[in-house]
């Protein structure tokens, strides 16, 4: 996750360098007559590290854990659809068990509409799909093979559940207002601080300073970038959904062509002709 860097992004990184160098090029207003200065950035500087760091490692902790959860629960949407192929040999029970293989597809196909800020939205579509699998009566499973793999997909569901839970939760949390102000007061005290220096070198002060002030201004967008999850990130999770969702539909011919995507149908219309073309 976070691997995209846009042409956006790079505006902005150049823009905080170039608008870094400008404000420390006149503020303060650097002249040979100054005095030079006796105070130390470092304490504040320490402090603001130290904040930034945890803050940032716990932001990480979070992605990570949406990250793993959502791997986990895409595992178990393909072995919801590939234990419901396992029931075969009883008419009703395979009915059943394809109209489950078409909630399944139809949760991940509505990461299409949604990211990862509207996880939430996606909770009909899985319901939909758990309903479907409580309401069985498990009188018409007959052979102990059916009875074991009905067992089987009432525990994967309740894993899935907990692990839809726990991205949902996850989702919610982050760095509060309260936490906020307070490192954006620090970084202003730091940034505020670094902008009195004053030394003999004028030239090095101003060096020193630009970089110092362009390094904490880096750190709390990367902060930013972390907590909030960009839009770009939100869409990159939602397309793990629908390449997995590709991938099961692969191995599914008998879903109608209606249930396809458009850009699937475009794709099937193009083969068709292909192979038209050939018989001619």
């Amino acid at each position: 996750m976070f691997a995209s860097f846009n042409f956006n992004k790079l505006l902005k990184f150049l823009g905080i360098i170039i608008f870094t160098f400008l404000l420390t090029a006149f503020l303060p207003s650097f002249s040979e007559g100054s005095a030079i200065s006796q105070l130390s950035p470092l304490p504040i500087a320490t402090i603001f590290a130290i904040v930034v760091a945890f803050y940032i490692n716990d932001a990480l902790s979070r992605i990570k854990g949406i990250d793993h959860s959502i791997a986990a629960e895409l595992s178990r949407t393909r072995r919801v659809f590939h234990i419901s192929k396992g029931f075969v040999g009883n008419k009703t029970v395979e009915l059943w068990a394809k109209e489950l293989r078409e909630k399944d597809l139809a949760y991940m196909q509505s990461f299409s509409v949604h990211d990862l800020s509207e996880y939430d939205d996606t909770n009909k579509e899985f319901r939909e799909l758990t309903y479907h699998i409580y309401q069985i009566d498990p009188k018409i499973l007959k052979t102990p093979k059916e009875i074991e793999l009905y067992r089987d997909l009432l525990e994967t569901t309740r894993e899935w559940a907990l692990l839809r839970q726990n991205i949902q939760e996850l989702k919610r949390q982050s760095i509060s207002v309260y936490s906020w102000v307070i490192l954006l007061s620090i970084s202003a005290i730091l940034i505020f601080s670094v902008l009195l220096l004053r030394s003999e070198e004028v030239f090095a002060t101003k060096l020193v300073s630009g970089l110092t002030v362009i390094g904490v201004i880096f750190l709390l967008d990367l902060l930013g970038e972390i907590n909030f999850i960009s839009k770009y990130e939100k869409a990159s999770i939602a397309r793990r959904y629908l390449f997995n969702l590709d991938k099961l539909k692969m191995d599914l011919p008998e879903i109608e062509s209606g249930e396809l995507t458009k850009v699937e149908e475009k794709k099937q219309e193009k083969e068709e002709g292909i192979k038209k073309q050939k018989v001619k």
